[in-house]
């Protein structure tokens, strides 16, 4: 197995707990710039995580 089939997968899973982080905070926060902050840092942690999902598809085969 190479690094990047080691590597991607735990940075996957890091990701997602920023996702689920992000969501906490977007129900909890009580300021809109904290809602707001939390909703980016979300979406570009599922971006990331989606490509590197990608690329480990792409190197499976």
């Amino acid at each position: 197995m190479g690094r990047p089939h080691r590597f991607l997968p735990l940075r996957v899973e890091h990701h997602q707990g920023a996702v689920a982080m992000a969501a906490t905070e977007r129900g909890k926060a009580e300021h809109g710039t904290a809602k707001r902050a939390a909703a980016d840092i979300a979406g570009a942690r599922k971006a990331g995580s989606a490509e590197m999902r990608r690329l480990l598809g792409a190197s499976a085969g």
